[in-house]
């Protein structure tokens, strides 16, 4: 007996260790998604087909927080769906097998993982259904949803974006309007209504789990959003009223950092302006639904964030490329509430007028300066002009691009100054966030990560002048220097000082938009720019110290430049600057295009007659009328201009102190960030440790069954010594490799 457990627990002891290890490289997994499926009673069902009411149904039926992402009329793309394709704007067809395969889960890129995650493929055909009342459509759009939670429910490991909280907040969507159309159908099943209830409360577990809640971003506030339009939808789910105060909290804790005082929504994208307002002004709806107390800041906060949206916005419902901004025309906007007679928010509806309230605004907590000349001709694109300079930068990085600095120049109708835009996941992303995605000057090479910190050093905004001056600090000492002026909303100038790295360059990329051609100027140094609808032109010219060189690049990827998304990355035409890094200017300069018609001969040539540093230089630039010249001696510009006597004097202002409202905005999310820890999954490595563990296992006893030939009680000993050693690369696999543990 006593020899039969000498054999037998060092045996036991090498294989039970690697089961050991595999144990603790999926149980966090396996404990982190596990939902159990609550119980759904009759009662509950048969009370939900008549609470809530029709009419709210209804509406929340019309509340998503982004559109379906597919190309066509609803009745046409569903139509192709029953054939078993789809088409995701600006992609190529795609084969999807209905009701639903899992092996479709993890295929393709990110947005086609989106796309099933969210239950796009009901939705089309729910919004199909309600246009025909063709009963195919919602057969379809049953059996897919069944089939979804059916799967959904018996799965114990994630794959592709199963449990994504985007994808879960939009599900409850989707699910409140299949139930909005199926409870009273004639067709209508207790079974089908019950694995709906189901699907419904799981999906609200995951969404108020504290571990799988997203708090840093706007996925975060879609959580909260969804539990809101859950328990407004499935009122008789015994969580529901949980969900709303949860709900409730949880946004307080986001307000403070998700948007500023001044009104701009804090994920450095102008197209996140317009998703925050979107997400305000639901979460007002949403509660003056519930009749739970709204704050009397996110009343403030709503109204400012929309006049933000209003300075973005152009009249052809495009916006500036900072950060993550799609290019694609938004001809309605974000739909707006506004407060009722009884202190709460009326149902959401599209709004006609977005013109914008004032001319001149800087931002100088968020970070961004907008300007717009010609506002009188609202919405007569010919006469307006808009500048656009960015240099925001918060903790949570949400949607941000290494753009700090940059400058984005839109008039007549097009844009002329542009940075990439919303670069796709996946292939170059990286590259599409980085530096030469925008036009901001910064080290050769600079990591898009890097550590800097960029602030606001003075600004005017006048009918005469408008000017910012900003400084960001870089890696190994490296410092950018940006002056931006416009002169009476005709001539804009842009000087980059750089300073620090005796022995590096600093890259500048000044990019069109892709229908603007791009061709040499008349004068060197100078570059055409034409756009072929309009046939106005726009002449740049550019100016720098010793050692300036100028590349012109379309569509390039070494180096990077040449591109913006519009749907997809398109080739576009782009200048890039080089320059010395330790001590050297460069400017550029351009008159607005509707200045001068096609054809016709330039003014002549700017020059910068003296330069001693950032706060000291004269430029000289010719005009129709004259010679206009500009001087900056530190704190005051003056403006010397062919039709005055004497040059205007402007006192350059300071910005005001915003240090603390800043610092506020990072304890904040700090915060919510320690309260949240953000759990990884890890997969690909939990996978990879996995088949390591299966091929040394199986070498081991390859081993062992040939020393067995050679001594038994020798093979007893090493399999003691391999349960240690097993020990030892569990440890080093799961704490000290990766912390999976």
């Amino acid at each position: 007996m006593r020899d039969r457990a000498i054999t037998v627990l060092p045996l036991a002891a090498s294989l039970l260790a690697p089961a050991l290890v595999l144990a603790a490289v999926w149980f966090p997994i396996v404990r982190h998604y596990h939902a159990r499926t609550p119980v759904v009673t009759d009662n509950m069902i048969e009370s939900g087909r008549q609470s809530p009411s029709d009419t709210l149904l209804h509406e929340l039926s019309s509340y998503y927080f982004f559109g379906t992402g597919v190309s066509g009329a609803p009745v046409e793309v569903a139509e192709r769906l029953l054939q078993g394709q789809v088409t995701l704007r600006g992609e190529a067809p795609q084969r999807v097998r209905l009701p639903f395969d899992p092996d479709e889960l993890d295929q393709g890129p990110v947005t086609w993982r989106l796309f099933h995650a969210r239950l796009t493929v009901p939705r089309i055909l729910i919004a199909a259904y309600r246009q025909t009342g063709r009963d195919d459509f919602l057969r379809m759009a049953r059996d897919a949803i069944l089939a979804w939670a059916s799967y959904e429910q018996r799965t114990v490991v994630p794959k592709g974006l199963l449990w994504n909280d985007h994808g879960i907040a939009e599900r409850v969507q989707v699910l409140s309007e299949f139930w909005s159309v199926y409870r009273h159908h004639p067709n209508y099943d207790a079974a089908v209504a019950r694995q709906i209830f189901r699907f419904v409360a799981r999906s609200g577990r995951f969404l108020a789990d504290s571990s799988q809640f997203t708090a840093s971003t706007n996925h975060g506030a879609m959580q909260n959003l969804a539990l809101l339009h859950l328990s407004l939808a499935f009122p008789t789910l015994p969580e529901s009223p949980t969900y709303s105060r949860l709900a409730l909290e949880r946004l307080g804790e986001q307000m403070l950092f998700y948007v500023s005082d001044e009104g701009v929504v804090l994920e450095h994208s102008a197209g996140y302006q317009r998703f925050g307002v979107q997400v305000l002004g639901t979460a007002l709806r949403y509660l003056s639904l519930q009749g739970l107390p709204i704050p009397a800041e996110w009343r403030i906060a709503y109204d400012k964030a929309k006049a933000a949206y209003s300075l973005l916005r152009r009249p052809d419902g495009t916006l500036p490329l900072f950060g993550d901004t799609d290019g694609v025309p938004d001809e309605a906007g974000p739909p707006v509430t506004a407060a009722d007679e009884h202190g709460g928010y009326a149902p959401l509806i599209p709004q006609r007028d977005w013109r914008p309230g004032q001319s001149y605004t800087v931002f100088p907590v968020s970070g961004y300066a907008i300007w717009w000349h010609g506002l009188a001709q609202w919405p007569r694109a010919r006469d307006l002009s808009q500048t656009v300079v960015a240099w925001s930068s918060f903790p949570s990085q949400v949607h941000k691009h290494a753009d700090e600095m940059s400058v984005l120049f839109w008039a007549g109708g097009r844009s002329w100054w542009t940075n990439v835009g919303y670069w796709p996941y996946g292939t170059e992303r990286g590259d599409g966030e980085g530096w030469n995605g925008s036009n901001a000057p910064h080290l050769t090479g600079e990591d898009y990560l890097s550590r800097r910190t960029t602030r606001l050093v003075r600004s005017w905004a006048g009918e005469q002048l408008t000017f910012v001056d900003l400084e960001r600090n870089g890696p190994n000492g490296y410092r950018a220097r940006r002056e931006v002026l416009c002169l009476s909303g005709r001539h804009w100038i842009v000087i980059d000082h750089i300073s620090g790295v005796d022995s590096a360059r600093s890259t500048t990329v000044w990019t069109t938009a892709p229908e603007i051609e791009m061709s040499a100027g008349e004068s060197s140094g100078s570059y055409r720019l034409r756009d072929p609808a309009s046939h106005s032109e726009l002449t740049v010219f550019l100016l720098g110290s010793p050692g300036l060189t100028v590349q012109q690049l379309r569509g390039s990827y070494a180096p990077f430049a040449g591109w913006q998304v519009v749907e997809t990355p398109q080739p576009a035409s782009a200048i890039l600057l080089e320059q010395p890094a330790g001590n050297s200017w460069a400017a550029v300069v351009w008159s607005r295009p509707v200045d001068r018609p096609a054809g016709q001969a330039s003014m002549g040539v700017p020059a910068m007659e003296a330069w001693q540093g950032p706060g000291d230089w004269r430029l000289s630039l010719p005009s129709e009328s004259g010679l206009i010249r500009v001087v900056r001696k530190a704190d005051t510009l003056l403006l010397s201009d062919p039709g005055e006597a004497h040059p205007t004097r402007i006192a350059l202002t300071a910005p005001a102190v915003v240090d603390s409202q800043i610092a506020a905005i990072h304890r904040a999310y700090k915060r919510v960030a320690d309260k949240y820890p953000r759990f990884q999954d890890e997969l690909p490595y939990r996978f990879k440790v996995t088949y390591l563990i299966v091929v040394l296992l199986v070498l081991q006893e390859i081993v062992f069954a040939a020393f067995r030939r050679i001594s038994r009680r020798h093979s007893r000993v090493l399999r003691a010594v391999a349960a240690g050693g097993w020990v030892i690369v569990g440890l080093y696999l799961l704490v000290v490799r990766v912390r999976l543990i």
